[in-house]
């Protein structure tokens, strides 16, 4: 038959002869006909290092089959059929990216900005503004984002309840 509405189905199968009845489980999902695919990165944002290995994954829904990106800074290429963007890149720079996700109904478009910072250069923070209000007794979180791709972070003093995850930048906690 045709289908008639968006979903996911579990249907119950069963098979029955002289000798028994013996059952499984088809799960049956319906997507929307002729919908382009949507790029789902959150955030559209990939920090890089001249001369350290890079690496972007596309994600996308609506199933796409091919992928872009353009302009790619230097020493960056995309692996067409499944969205992996790659290489080392060789110059210091921020470049606006237009990712494109395609299937056969159309094409999806985000733009991702990539920062690539010199070799040997101390993280820089860029988190803008440098506030984070918080409510006692209310979950609390914060991510401190930086250029040079840092290997560490800390925070300190902290208010009473919160705690950072020195590998991620991320403060937690509930004050």
């Amino acid at each position: 038959g045709t289908p008639t509405a968006v979903g996911t189905t579990n249907v119950l199968l069963g098979a029955t002869n002289a000798t028994g009845t013996d059952n499984a489980t088809l799960v049956v999902t319906v997507v929307a006909a002729g919908v382009a695919p949507v790029i789902t990165n959150n955030p559209l944002t990939a920090p890089g290092t001249v001369g350290t290995a890079f690496a972007f994954t596309i994600t996308a829904s609506g199933t796409p089959t091919s992928y872009t990106a353009a302009p790619l800074p230097a020493g960056l290429s995309i692996v067409a059929a499944t969205g992996v963007i790659t290489g080392t890149p060789t110059a210091v720079g921020t470049t606006n990216v237009l990712l494109g996700a395609t299937n056969a109904t159309g094409t999806g478009n985000a733009t991702l900005v990539v920062t690539v910072a010199a070799a040997g250069v101390a993280p820089n923070i860029t988190n803008n503004p440098l506030t984070a209000p918080g409510t006692v007794g209310t979950a609390f979180s914060f991510t401190i984002t930086a250029t040079g791709t840092p290997t560490g972070y800390t925070a300190a003093p902290l208010p009473a309840g919160l705690s950072i995850a020195a590998a991620t930048g991320v403060i937690t906690g509930t004050p």
